[in-house]
């Protein structure tokens, strides 16, 4: 290859490298939080959610003996951590990390006693996720409702399970990943944990969903479904926008210089052997 094939293909792939770099992260951070330090569907209950550079967290809710209760998603900035044993449900909104992914204030938690879901705008690529506070010292201690997870012992072999399903646009599954935000099933009982930090995870295998369904599951379950308190904490979702723009004037540049390596290289060998 000439000096020159070599500049134009560097160049074209600088060019679509820069455009790729370019995923959209959806951390929170634009969303406005009320002095409270939560947002969430009691104070819109006919809006679908909130939205963060184009993700729309849904959010729901149901209303009985004349009190509204919020579903899905909220978006918070709350920092405290305290357990505050029979008032927990009171502090539901808050990550047991006290903000969210990277250092940053906002995140959102998810009341997902059924499934709850984030509409995408383009292709997932990685979602941070962590434990609530009101789920994380349900399982660390138990309540009136929820058992200490591992028991008295130690040994009960107990798990939290987060499992997300991307659908496609027409509601089609397309793949489905699987986080344990807490897991006590292992010999050794040193390496039980219940989730206390930001955990990223690969969402590129559900390439082609449209919106991601979250589902809690867990082996603390009784004739109501299940006792662990429903509840998680993500941030950081990032999306890749379909190329355009820069990055299809990118891949044209590379064929063309492909192309003309290609005309290049057919001229030199006829060249050689006409041995002129």
């Amino acid at each position: 290859m000439t000096t020159i094939s070599r500049l134009v293909l560097a160049a074209s792939l600088c060019a679509i490298s820069a455009s790729l770099q370019g995923a959209v992260v959806s951390g929170i951070e634009d969303v406005t939080i009320p002095p409270s330090g939560s947002l969430n569907s009691a104070s819109n209950p006919a809006s679908a959610g909130f939205t963060s550079n184009g993700a729309l967290y849904r959010w729901g809710g149901s209303s009985f003996g004349g009190e509204f209760f919020p579903h899905g998603f909220a978006a918070s900035n709350i920092s405290d951590t305290t357990d505050y044993g029979n008032n927990r449900f009171q502090h539901q909104y808050n990550s047991i990390t006290g903000g969210g992914a990277a250092g940053s204030p906002n995140y959102a938690v998810a009341n997902a006693f059924s499934p709850v879901a984030i509409d995408l705008p383009a292709d997932p690529l990685s979602i941070a996720v962590t434990n609530n506070t009101y789920a994380y010292y349900s399982m660390k201690t138990g309540d009136d409702f929820a058992k200490k997870f591992g028991g008295s012992s130690g040994n009960d072999a107990d798990w939290f399970l987060l499992s997300i399903t991307g659908k496609d646009g027409q509601g089609n599954p397309v793949g489905r990943v699987e986080s344990y935000l807490a897991d006590f099933r292992f010999l050794e009982n040193s390496q039980d944990f219940i989730l206390d930090q930001w955990r990223t995870l690969d969402l590129s295998t559900l390439r082609g969903a449209r919106q991601l369904e979250f589902a809690l599951s867990s082996s603390d379950t009784g004739q109501f479904g299940m006792n662990t308190p429903a509840y998680f904490a993500v941030d950081h979702l990032t999306f890749v926008p379909e190329p355009k723009g820069s990055v299809l004037a990118g891949l044209a540049v590379v064929l063309l210089g492909a192309v003309w390596w290609a005309h290049a290289r057919l001229r030199e060998a006829r060249r050689l052997k006409n041995g002129s």
